[in-house]
């Protein structure tokens, strides 16, 4: 989910000169929550660059903080902290007519701090872990992009996505016999994509974008982890 979040606070930087856009949420906006009392302070900064007339590439970075108050009760994804970073590197190529091939790199790491709570009879214990979590991904397409109207884009696209996750292992601390360990696993998947995106701009300075994005089921290449039974790997990002 922060990946996507990362995205669209990129996305939605306003741009301060030379090519360099800078944007932040922190704590205490409503759109810095996930839910179950978990919130983040997140930057963005994109740096922009002409390679000619009709190419440019981007470079990307971004770090978020989080806190959260960990399992309190049934169905909390258990952060209680931790941070994430984003690293990004993009290429497009403008044609005539609208046309555009895309092609951007990504990875994104994640360090999070979880807890999980034990009661039942008279045990009542928090058992604390910290994970480590990959992404990496690479996307080409190609994109047409229509003014219907002033101020309106529309903008259809397809591609491929290759993707690779890496989950770290872990040993779950302070819960005695039901400390719970995971093994590392992994999983890599090549994506077919299609979209479309709308981007507005109005007079009065608002502007609002939605993408939809889908494709058939993909390609998978599946290494699982191993627990001890009943373990359910938590995923918050």
């Amino acid at each position: 989910m922060l990946s996507n979040r990362f995205s669209m606070l990129a996305d939605a930087a306003p741009k301060v000169g030379n090519g360099l856009a800078f944007n932040v949420v922190a704590k205490g906006d409503p759109r810095a929550e996930l839910g179950n009392n978990t919130e983040y302070d997140m930057l963005a900064l994109r740096k922009t660059i002409d390679l000619s007339e009709s190419q440019t590439m981007s470079l990307e970075y971004g770090i978020a903080r989080l806190d959260g108050d960990g399992a309190q009760k049934a169905g909390d994804n258990g952060v209680t902290g931790g941070y994430s970073q984003f690293f990004g590197l993009k290429h497009q190529m403008s044609f005539d007519n609208g046309m555009n091939w895309n092609n951007a790199l990504r990875y994104d790491v994640h360090n999070l701090d979880s807890s999980r709570s034990i009661a039942f009879g008279n045990t009542n214990k928090t058992a604390d872990t910290d994970v480590k979590q990959q992404y990496l991904e690479f996307r080409s397409e190609g994109a047409k992009t229509f003014e219907p109207s002033e101020g309106l884009k529309v903008t259809p696209y397809a591609g491929v996505k290759l993707r690779h996750t890496l989950e770290g292992g872990y040993q779950e601390r302070n819960a005695g016999d039901f400390n719970l360990n995971m093994n590392s696993g992994s999983e890599t998947a090549v994506d077919s994509i299609v979209g479309l995106k709308l981007d507005y701009a109005g007079k009065d300075g608002w502007s609002a974008s939605a993408t939809l994005e889908g494709g058939p089921e993909p390609e998978l290449r599946e290494e699982p982890a191993y627990g001890k039974p009943g373990r359910r790997r938590q995923s918050a990002l």
